[in-house]
C-alpha cells in the first residue's frame, strides 16, 4: 500500500497574477526563492516554463533524496508544476489565482511516502515541515516582488 503525502501553503502575492506567473516561469529566478532543506539546485534546461528541467536535493530522515523535475504547464498563466523523474512520486504545482493588482499563489506537493513505522512519521511530520518550508519561500517571492 502507498502511503500518500499532501503538503501546502498558501498566501497573497502583492503582484498581477501574469507578473507572478512569468516569475515563476523562470527556473534561475524560481532558484533565488529556495532555501534549506532545498540544496544542490541545478539548471539542467534553461527554458521559461514548460520542458525546463532542474534538479535538487534534501536532506530527511532518512538520508539524502535526489530530485530531477521536469516543468509542465497544464493551464499556462495560471499552473506551473515539477514533476520528478526519479522514484520519489513528488509534484509540486504551483498555482496562481488573479486577485486584480495581486495574486493568490498556492504551493501544493504530493509524494508517496515510505511504509511502515517510517511511513507513519513521515505522513505526520512532512506536511508540517513542508508547510513551514514553502511559507518561507512565499514569504521570499514577497519580499523579491515588492522590492524588485
Amino acid at each position: 500500500m502507498t502511503n500518500h503525502i499532501i503538503a501546502q501553503a498558501a498566501d497573497t502575492i502583492h503582484v498581477p497574477a501574469a507578473t507572478l506567473y512569468t516569475l515563476l516561469a523562470d527556473p534561475q529566478l524560481h532558484a533565488q526563492f529556495q532555501d534549506k532543506p532545498f540544496y544542490d539546485f541545478r539548471i539542467e534546461k534553461n527554458v521559461k516554463g514548460a520542458d525546463a528541467i532542474v534538479s535538487f536535493k534534501i536532506d530527511f530522515a532518512s538520508g539524502t533524496i535526489n530530485f530531477r523535475m521536469v516543468v509542465s504547464e497544464p493551464e499556462p498563466g495560471r499552473k506551473i508544476v515539477w514533476t520528478d523523474t526519479n522514484e520519489t512520486g513528488l509534484v509540486t504545482t504551483y498555482t496562481i489565482t488573479n486577485q486584480g493588482d495581486q495574486s493568490h499563489l498556492e504551493i501544493s506537493s504530493e509524494w508517496n511516502g515510505q511504509d511502515g513505522v517510517i511511513g507513519m512519521l513521515e505522513k505526520i511530520i512532512s506536511p508540517v515541515r513542508m508547510k513551514s518550508v514553502y511559507k518561507k519561500e512565499l514569504s521570499r517571492i514577497n519580499d523579491y516582488v515588492q522590492h524588485a
